[in-house]
């Protein structure tokens, strides 16, 4: 009944982690999740592959809010319906981890800053219950995102663009993230119900 409840929401997100069983040898299983604004459901397997992902969301049709991670790439092609949108906390810590080498990601870090700032002030449109109301509310959110955030994202994308560095490199390891990720990580853009993290 949990998991029925939270893939009755429009936007569900989903993570998954290391966990350990306790048995002889202390096997190491995947404690899965997916969750919306109101509740958290787990499963417990043997497997990180994509197969757990299909097995869950089998029905679904909405926004997913993940991190890159393969499975949920794989997952999707069998997943007609779903639509994944990327993390930005995730894109962020990798220029987080590159800073102390690389000053220049500071700029980086302003402009993903920025864009959590402009959310900050968004209406919570999963609670509202009115349709009209929670139209209107989700409109606020594409208009001012195509106002404030899209040029924030475009001078991300520029500046990512400009900047040079050595294969391996955390620098260039947190740039090839970021735009290897960029259609997840911006579909915030065209799509007001999804958010910006997980």
């Amino acid at each position: 009944a949990l998991r029925e409840h939270v893939l009755s929401g429009e936007v569900i997100h989903g993570d998954e982690t290391r966990w350990r069983m306790l048995s002889k040898g202390a096997k190491l299983w995947w404690a899965w999740c997916i969750g919306r604004h109101d509740a958290v459901y787990y499963q417990i397997e043997p497997s990180r592959g994509h197969e757990v992902v299909v097995g869950m969301l089998r029905g679904y049709r909405g926004v997913l809010m993940v991190d890159d991670y393969v499975a949920y790439q794989t997952a999707l092609k069998l997943l007609p319906g779903v639509t994944i949108v990327l993390c930005w906390s995730h894109a962020r810590r990798a220029y987080v981890e590159a800073l102390d080498a690389y000053p220049e990601c500071q700029q980086a870090l302003d402009l993903i800053g920025k864009l959590f700032e402009i959310e900050r002030d968004m209406p919570d449109w999963r609670v509202i219950k009115d349709p009209r109301l929670r139209d209107a509310a989700l409109q606020k959110i594409a208009d001012v995102r195509f106002a404030q955030s899209k040029p924030l994202t475009d001078e991300l994308l520029k500046w990512a663009r400009e900047q040079r560095g050595l294969p391996g490199s955390k620098l260039r390891e947190a740039i090839a993230y970021m735009t290897s990720n960029w259609t997840g990580l911006t579909r915030f853009l065209t799509d007001p119900r999804a958010p910006l993290t997980n």
